[in-house]
């Protein structure tokens, strides 16, 4: 059995946040890149649509002991049977840890605009990450209301019964798809991504920036895997479904001056581009 130790060094973080905010603030001044769009009609009423939705259709009720003891791991498919072996409590609080960093990264292009006095475009950004931020984690639980589908620890037998069932008296137990973790932490590091380099441009410091943030994403999905809290494919679903959204969000708000709309409503969702 490989076991795999985790070791956050807070320097090196700090050094990365520094290195961002110093560029973003010392960097060529450009025109700043957004504007508001039509669907910022649409995406915040969409997310709480979708929240509410996940909310009434979701399956409360608790699992019983029976239930967990009849469960067998070969009805999984081979792909993600590897994740029923998993189980670490530490691992799975580390990926919080990550995930709040992940989230927070973003913020940091704040720090110029207002520094430069830019409050429509401080507006308009903390609009934006808001709209992504939302609407990922209100898909995230509308979808994992509508799959309930079972975490791999509850097939992990190499925990006992009666520990499969406390870990799943908080009522989470059937949350495994898609990794909600995951989904935000891509999220989070494509619209960084995204945004820095419609802003300053391209740049080693934005490589550097896009190829580190989804390293840190891909820590946060590998950690989840790892915990037992969530199957691979949780986890490639949750960072399709984040790095879609925080590249649609600035995108969409990027070609705000142009013909382009958006239309997202709880089963139906339409973008529309006027040539």
């Amino acid at each position: 059995m490989v076991v795999f130790k985790y070791k956050i060094k807070l320097k090196n973080i700090l050094f990365f946040v520094v290195m961002v905010i110093h560029f973003s603030a010392t960097g060529q001044k450009n025109d700043f890149p957004y504007k508001f769009n039509k669907s910022d009609y649409y995406i915040l009423p969409a997310a709480v649509a979708f929240e509410l939705s996940s909310k009434l259709i979701y399956n409360d009720e608790a699992i019983s002991k029976q239930t967990i003891a009849g469960l067998n791991r070969t009805a999984i498919n081979g792909f993600d049977i590897g994740a029923t072996y998993n189980w670490d409590i530490g691992i799975d609080k580390t990926s919080d840890i990550l995930t709040a960093a992940a989230l927070a990264a973003p913020l940091m292009l704040a720090i110029p605009l207002i520094h430069n006095n830019n409050n429509r475009g401080l507006l308009v950004y903390s609009v934006m990450y808001s709209e992504a931020i939302m609407l990922t984690v209100a898909t995230a639980s509308l979808t994992k209301s509508l799959s309930n589908r079972y975490r791999p620890y509850l097939y992990n037998t190499n925990l006992s019964v009666d520990d499969r069932h406390e870990l799943a008296y908080d009522g989470d137990y059937n949350n495994s798809f898609f990794s909600r973790h995951t989904a935000l932490a891509f999220c989070s590091a494509t619209f960084l991504s995204k945004t820095f380099t419609d802003i300053y441009g391209k740049s080693a410091l934005g490589t550097t920036i896009i190829v580190s943030s989804h390293l840190l994403a891909g820590t946060v999905g590998f950690m989840r895997y790892q915990s037992g809290q969530h199957f691979p494919t949780d986890i490639i679903a949750g960072a399709l479904v984040g790095s879609g959204i925080g590249l649609l969000v600035p995108y969409l708000h990027k070609l705000a001056n142009k013909n382009i709309s958006a239309c997202i409503l709880p089963g139906y969702a339409t973008i529309t581009i006027r040539l």
